[in-house]
């Protein structure tokens, strides 16, 4: 996700917070809708993660029906000239290039995996 907040540009992996009586993977699929308009049809837990405020997160892989991540219409009401977000598909070759993409240590986690 390509995105800027606070004045500073840079990309981050799509995601949101587990609501109640979802599991992981529910809310992958729904912050996927919600975030890039794919539908996830094969999931793969990843990694685990606790970011700089102390909180548990978990990364995972997934699958997702053909098209072109776009903007929820829920969501194109966020965007602003200064604070805004827009999905893009990033080639492999491209994301190893990119200077800011957080969290980094997901980041080194997830370039390392697809090296190969």
């Amino acid at each position: 996700m390509h995105r800027k907040k606070d004045g500073e540009e840079y990309w981050v992996f799509p995601g949101g917070k587990v609501e109640e009586g979802e599991t992981p993977e529910e809310t992958l699929t729904r912050e996927i809708w919600e975030e890039l308009s794919l539908k996830v049809t094969k999931t793969e837990k990843m990694y685990p993660y606790t970011n700089k405020k102390g909180m548990s997160e978990c990364f995972f892989v997934c699958e997702v029906e053909n098209g072109e991540p776009k903007i929820h219409p829920s969501g194109t009401e966020k965007n602003t000239e200064i604070d805004w977000y827009n999905p893009e598909w990033i080639e492999l070759s491209k994301a190893k290039m990119l200077e800011k993409l957080y969290p980094e240590p997901l980041a080194q986690k997830f370039l390392e995996l697809y090296e190969n």
